[in-house]
């Protein structure tokens, strides 16, 4: 995972060499005098970092800053979000509306209550004639995932999206 950091100097001293240990092993990975240097670092292991910044001001007193970083592996996010459509789906077909809305983001709940209100008589027909979900494309924010159906004699693909929300908690966005 590719994590780019900024640093937001908010003092009065001028900046004149940003040192960065990304991994915490004490030992630091990147140095640079320019406060508006891109900074990043690819991750390519899945687990819990503390990147750990030093920052050297004109009057050479020495900042400390410890930032968390966590990578989570890709195929363990999909599996999650396999899970939470399957159960998704489950509720819609068992007529559970309810549990089915608590896994959409809250800007999506209402929309969504309103379209599975006119659905419900066909839910179980929609899912049983759907493909299962597929994965297009996974980041660390959005899950882009489609399914396909026959409907009037025609294949269409009906996208769904899911959305990391700030609090870090993976929801459906839409479908």
């Amino acid at each position: 995972m590719r994590v780019e950091f900024s640093v937001q100097n908010d003092t009065d001293n001028v900046l004149k060499k940003i040192e960065a240990d990304f991994n915490g092993d004490g030992v630091m990975d990147f140095s640079t005098p320019d406060e508006s240097s891109p900074i990043t670092f690819t991750y390519a292991m899945p687990g819990t970092y503390q990147a750990r910044f030093n920052l050297t001001g004109d009057r050479d007193i020495v900042y400390q800053k410890s930032v968390t970083i966590v990578v989570v592996d890709p195929a363990r996010i999909d599996n999650m979000l396999m899970g939470q459509w399957a159960e998704m789906v489950e509720a819609l077909t068992r007529g559970e509306k309810e549990r089915a809305i608590s896994y959409f983001g809250e800007t999506s709940q209402k929309k969504y209550t309103d379209i599975f209100d006119k659905l419900m008589p066909q839910m179980s027909d929609i899912f049983r004639t759907a493909s299962s979900l597929q994965k297009i494309s996974l980041d660390q924010r959005i899950g882009e995932y489609a399914i396909n159906r026959i409907v009037g004699g025609e294949n269409r693909i009906f996208f769904v999206y899911f959305l990391r929300d700030d609090d870090g908690v993976w929801r459906i966005d839409s479908l």
